[in-house]
């Protein structure tokens, strides 16, 4: 019969798993500081591998609105990145644009390429250090077919997106279309004193008119992407000066040390771009999984209970902490815990529970690895621009929707594939042995889980029984009116199926099917 040791285990293991999950939610941002009439300068750099991802929209987000509510004079943006993620880089565009704080500005450090150039035009003013660069926008998508160059909507909407810059922070149109699209041809052209800048379009159109600019100069030929250096994008107006450190750009516009507050990304916001980072966030995700099959098959051990609330405490609370995840998307994958721990602890063999909180337990992953994007609503998404203003290009849902379900599906068949080797091999490992299959018992407690098993191993060596449960691989099973805890060697057995005993190692049974 089930010896009281087990039980208690089995409580322990159940009650520790369920709290830990209860807890996942806890954790709040910081309070804004007071910022009237500072300067603000936050950092948008790949420092740490990150580049321009989720994790950074929601820190400037956040960051951004501080210093809104705190009445700070000014924003800037030291900007050293190689791009990332075009729809995150949009979502900041967004919030630059429109900000109510009077001044932004953006100190390009060491490079502003892709993703970096947009966010860098999308303030009112650029300022460079003589040895950078900005350029190079032209859209990369992942699709369910891989890497590709956006398609031309794509390019329409951004080069859309850079006219909106030149009418707003009377930066020169064409420049910036010459970063997106390759196919243009931009010009200089002086007609007298005067010089602008056109695309091989105006300048057809101008010929039609009769009003062909005498002198021209190709600044960006067909077939390459326009990138600048420091010194040309002043000469051509993109940036308003050069200055070599911050330092010099506080004395470009008058700021005082004092009036300045740099602002970095807090351990919660930087555990928000990791757990966002795939690598990591699988790695969790496949860990959390194995965790928690272990801890429902082996309940008590303390360590997969503890590995399991660690990863998924991680998993969700950094994605929570950083405005990536829901409460209500954590409450439904700790109800999905819940109902697995029903099912094995309290009504096993029915099945119901169990699936309702297997489906509960990928559903909440599915919700929580999806990315919310730029005009799709959500909590997550800033704050509506002024009608006209945002200009967004095509969303690839089936793309965005393929690589969330690869992330979740590819976890939990890796989860798979590593519990089925930890079945058929670890056991032989003595320390995985004793913490995976077994549980080390001294004292009092070998004794009780002993005699729940027979007087002597012989008597039960070859003993036929049926399942009670279901076996996957451990349950219980009845052999002449006793029932016994026992485990396969990894077959999945149903209730109520013939077995017999293969082996017993102590206070362990091991069965197989019988026929």
């Amino acid at each position: 019969m089930t010896s009281s040791f087990e039980s208690r285990r089995r409580r322990l293991g159940a009650a520790a798993l369920m709290m830990g999950f209860v807890t996942l939610g806890a954790g709040a941002p910081p309070e804004a500081p007071s910022l009237a009439g500072k300067v603000v300068i936050l950092p948008v750099s790949d420092e740490e591998q990150f580049m321009v991802d989720e994790g950074l929209t929601l820190f400037l987000e956040r960051r951004i609105q501080d210093a809104e509510a705190g009445g700070a004079a000014a924003l800037v943006l030291e900007i050293d990145t190689y791009g990332g993620e075009v729809h995150s880089a949009l979502k900041i565009s967004d919030l630059l644009l429109n900000t109510t704080i009077p001044k932004t500005v953006a100190f390009v450090k060491t490079k502003a390429i892709s993703a970096g150039a947009l966010i860098t035009l999308s303030c009112q003013e650029v300022v460079m250090n003589p040895n950078t660069a900005i350029g190079d926008c032209e859209p990369i998508l992942q699709t369910g077919e891989g890497i590709e160059y956006g398609p031309e909507k794509f390019k329409t909407a951004l080069r859309a997106r850079f006219r909106l810059f030149a009418e707003r922070h009377n930066y020169p149109a064409p420049i910036g279309e010459g970063m997106v699209d390759k196919e243009i041809v931009v010009y200089r052209a002086w007609e007298g004193d005067q010089a602008q800048f056109l695309t091989d379009t105006d300048l057809e159109n101008l010929k039609q008119k009769k009003k062909e600019p005498s002198v021209l100069a190709v600044v960006k030929p067909k077939g390459q992407l326009l990138t600048l250096t420091a010194q040309e994008a002043v000469a051509y107006g993109v940036a308003r000066s050069l200055a070599k450190d911050r330092s010099e750009l506080l004395k470009l516009y008058g700021w005082k040390a004092d009036e300045v507050v740099s602002i970095e990304p807090t351990w919660s916001e930087t555990l928000t771009r990791l757990v966002k980072s795939p690598m990591i966030s699988g790695i969790l995700l496949l860990v959390g999984l194995i965790a928690i099959y272990i801890a429902l098959n082996h309940p008590g051990l303390g360590v997969p209970e503890l590995l399991a609330v660690a990863c998924f405490g991680l998993l969700f609370g950094g994605k929570y902490l950083g405005g990536l995840a829901e409460s209500w998307e954590i409450a439904l994958f700790v109800l999905g815990v819940v109902l697995l721990l029903v099912e094995f602890f309290v009504i096993p063999s029915f099945g119901i529970a169990g699936t309702a909180g297997a489906v509960l337990i990928v559903a909440s992953l599915f919700l929580v690895f999806l990315p919310t994007l730029p005009g799709t609503g959500g909590p997550n998404i800033p704050p509506e621009p002024a009608r006209g203003t945002q200009v967004l290009p095509p969303v690839d849902w089936g793309a965005l929707l393929g690589q969330t379900a690869m992330t979740v599906f590819g976890g939990m068949f890796g989860a798979l594939l590593a519990i089925l080797a930890i079945i058929k091999w670890m056991g032989s490992i003595p320390v995985l042995n004793r913490m995976v299959l077994t549980t080390a018992m001294t004292g009092n407690a070998a004794a009780e889980a002993a005699a729940a098993v027979g007087r002597t191993d012989a008597p039960l060596l070859g003993k036929r029984g049926r399942s009670v449960t279901t076996l996957r691989p451990a349950g219980r099973i009845d052999i002449d009116g006793a029932l016994y805890e026992v485990t396969t060697e990894g077959e999945y057995v149903d209730r109520g199926q013939p077995v017999i005993v293969h082996r017993v190692e102590g206070g362990r049974i091991i069965v197989r099917k019988g026929t």
